[in-house]
């Protein structure tokens, strides 16, 4: 038996093994594309993980400033009063301990010596407690001048840990002008709200925020037991103003720690992530392409021993075909797994067998053709899409989801102009333009169109239109056109909202300039006739602040409404709050709801505060037995009637001159309301009937306040007696 001639490719190798060479050649490069792939993903999500940190740690230190900004800004308020400019310390102490309720911490004044003056949470006159010992801040805002953020310390009044701003301040008349300390002390629990409700971070890492001494202010993670004391993982001379660092954590775990020094305060924000954390991804992705390849190696195995096992035999096959050729003996037909070999042995069953193949063929591609026609019809009904096509005249010759006016059979066949049952000329026009230019030039194009239903509604499109050509390739003649037009009203319609809101925006900010612009003239108004009238500055002082706190009331009514308005019925318990007696049968109200224009509320807020004042002073609520009643109505014509009757007061005289606050009524309301002011001072009591036209109801939100003396304040319309407050 001859032996097989050497292969010039040396020892040859089996079909099985081509085939691995094969798959594997294939794989390599998949493998190694993938390898790249998830590498280059689990880099990025580890950059993801620092950067996000290193945000994170950004935008908390961000929020600190601008909270330490506030809290500076509170406290050059109460630096920069006039109490503490003349040495009131006693009226200082009042402000002082008021602002302290607010903001939720505690006022206190120090000498140069370190010893208390006052202390928001000591009553004025009690004995102050030993000073807490800023003597480190103190000094450092006396060789600065500038404000200072203090560490963390704990109180002597209130003994929980807190952390203080110090300003210096000036302090008058008589207690010398040596530099004294104002500081404001906030719980530390601030700074811990601040971390919770506006710091978001990746499961497993921690935020924290530290003094300039180290010591924890707050804590995302366990605060209870960190807050207050000393950090100890982190070294204190960290490079300013921030980076990362990678060290050990507290329990000796390797960690990365995002940080971030505080310009306004000196402290430090931090954010601890493990590094487990942050090696996570490369691990996964390992784990991943591990598993990945393995598994590709083992089915390349057992491709290539399947598909090599199918090729032998049919190589067995035609070759036991071959020995039979050569000994004069019939070709049996061939049944193996591959058709060239088969082919050798049967051509004409193969013949046969390859005409039924080709007529399978033909109709399964038939079956799917119809049934992905079906799916795009389907497909085009459940989305706000209008498809269709167009010869050459511009006659519809097959259409989907017509618009909600017609129906394929009214449509197909006709043109646009015969089916616009309720657009507009304009559009249809637009429209066929659009078509022409398409079979004109033969290159698709894209417009936003719109299209008025007989409903009168107007529907925005995104309309795609392309030539429809006779055959395969570019330079094939153009038969029609293919239009696809996509319903985009929603998306007209929020744009259009978002420019009327952006439209809105810069009306009520034109409108809060006003407004503003106007309640000062009011202020500089009250301000200088009250000055004027009055006998001496206390009194003065005293009648000015009750006028400003009536103002200010009407606009916490105002504000609460939007500006739109008030309830006489609200703005008549907001008036007299201040001044209403212990017994609330003393003041009696009676009439039904009536809604005022902001112009009214201010000018009938200052009436009533300037009733009030009179009564309590001199009227019926300076006595026991006094009372008050109030009755309104809204008569024809939104004509407003209103009537103040006090009775059960000392014997009433009426007065020899009248003072501001008689001219303050009858001007203000005649000016701001075009109303009627009747004044009478009876012997049981002061009567006084107000009559005033309010705007049509729909128009009562638009009424613009100019303010009680706005016009005319500096020509000394509402002068002031001294006899009367």
């Amino acid at each position: 038996m001859a032996a097989a001639p050497r292969s010039r490719w040396g020892r040859p190798l089996s079909i099985r093994a081509h085939l691995l060479l094969l798959l594997t050649a294939l794989l390599l490069p998949v493998l190694a594309f993938a390898a790249l792939v998830i590498w280059r993903f689990a880099e990025s999500e580890r950059n993801r993980i620092e950067t996000h940190a290193s945000d994170v740690v950004r935008e908390a230190s961000a929020i600190l400033d601008r909270g330490f900004v506030d809290i500076f800004a509170t406290a050059r308020v109460l630096a920069e009063s006039e109490a503490l400019a003349e040495g009131d310390l006693a009226a200082f102490h009042q402000r002082a301990a008021a602002t302290a309720r607010v903001v939720g911490g505690v006022v206190a004044l120090r000498d140069r010596a370190g010893r208390y003056v006052l202390n928001s949470n000591v009553r004025w006159g009690d004995p102050l407690p030993r000073s807490i010992t800023l003597a480190a801040a103190d000094a450092e805002v006396a060789r600065t001048g500038r404000p200072v953020v203090t560490d963390v310390f704990r109180g002597i009044v209130d003994p929980t840990l807190q952390f203080a701003v110090i300003l210096p301040v000036r302090v008058g008349n008589g207690l010398g002008s040596a530099p004294y300390f104002l500081s404001l002390s906030m719980p530390l629990a601030r700074i811990q709200r601040i971390l919770d409700e506006f710091i978001t971070l990746d499961p497993g890492a921690t935020a924290a925020v530290v003094d300039r001494r180290g010591i924890f202010v707050a804590r995302t993670r366990d605060p209870e037991s960190f807050v207050g004391k000393t950090v100890r993982d982190v070294p204190l001379e960290m490079p300013h103003p921030g980076g990362r660092v990678i060290g050990l954590d507290r329990a000796g775990v390797p960690s990365m720690l995002a940080y971030q020094w505080s310009d306004v305060s000196g402290w430090r924000t931090g954010v601890v992530v493990p590094m487990a954390l942050v090696t996570a991804p490369l691990r996964r992705a390992l784990w991943f392409l591990g598993a990945i390849g393995a598994g590709a190696v083992a089915l390349a195995l057992l491709g290539a021993f399947a598909v090599g096992e199918r090729i032998t035999r049919s190589a067995r096959a035609l070759s036991a075909a071959a020995a039979a050729l050569g000994r004069d003996e019939p070709v049996p037909a061939l049944a193996t797994p591959l058709r060239e070999t088969n082919q050798v042995g049967v051509v004409l069953a193969a013949a046969a067998r390859e005409l039924h193949a080709r007529e399978a063929a033909r109709a399964r591609a038939a079956a799917a053709l119809h049934l992905t026609d079906q799916r795009f019809r389907v497909a085009l009904l459940s989305a706000p899409v209008t498809a269709y096509t167009c010869d050459r005249e511009l006659r519809y010759t097959w259409i989907a989801n017509p618009h909600r006016d017609a129906t394929p059979e009214a449509v197909l066949g006709r043109r646009d102009g015969e089916i616009a049952t309720g657009a507009r000329p304009e559009e249809v026009a637009a429209l066929i333009a659009l078509k022409r230019e398409v079979l004109e030039t033969g290159a698709g194009i894209r417009r936003d169109l719109t299209w008025t239903g007989r409903d009168g509604r107007v529907s925005h499109y995104d309309v795609t239109a392309e030539p429809l050509r006779d055959g395969g390739g570019p330079g094939a003649a153009v038969v029609g056109i293919t239009v696809a037009a996509l319903d985009i009203t929603s998306h007209a319609a929020a744009v259009q909202a978002l420019r009327l809101q952006d439209e809105r925006q810069h009306l009520l900010l034109n409108e809060l300039n006003h407004r503003v612009k106007n309640s000062l003239a009011a202020v500089q108004a009250i301000a200088a006739q009250t000055l004027g009238a009055a006998p001496d500055l206390e009194t003065a002082k005293a009648r000015l602040q009750a006028r400003l706190l009536a103002l200010s009331a009407a606009h916490d009514v105002l504000t609460r409404e939007s500006w739109e308005g008030a309830s006489l019925a609200e703005l008549f318990d907001a008036a007299l709050a201040p001044l209403r007696p212990a017994e609330p049968g003393r003041v009696l109200r009676e009439g039904p709801p009536i809604w005022l224009p902001p112009r009214a509320v201010l000018a009938l807020t200052l009436a009533f505060h300037e009733l009030a004042t009179n009564a309590a002073k001199y009227g019926a609520l300076s006595v026991p037995a006094g009372r008050v009643t109030v009755e309104w109505a809204l008569r024809p014509g939104r004509l407003l009637w209103l009537r103040w009757t006090e009775s059960g007061g000392p014997h009433v005289a009426p007065p020899t001159r009248r003072g501001f606050g008689s001219r303050l009524i009858e001007r203000s309301l005649a000016h701001d309301l075009r109303g009627r002011v009747a004044m009478g001072f009876r012997p049981n009591g002061v009567v006084c009937t107000i009559e005033a036209a309010l705007p049509p109801e729909r128009d009562a939100a638009a009424v613009a306040w100019q303010g009680p003396a706005a016009e005319g304040a500096g020509e000394g319309k509402l002068a002031a007696e001294p006899q009367e407050g």
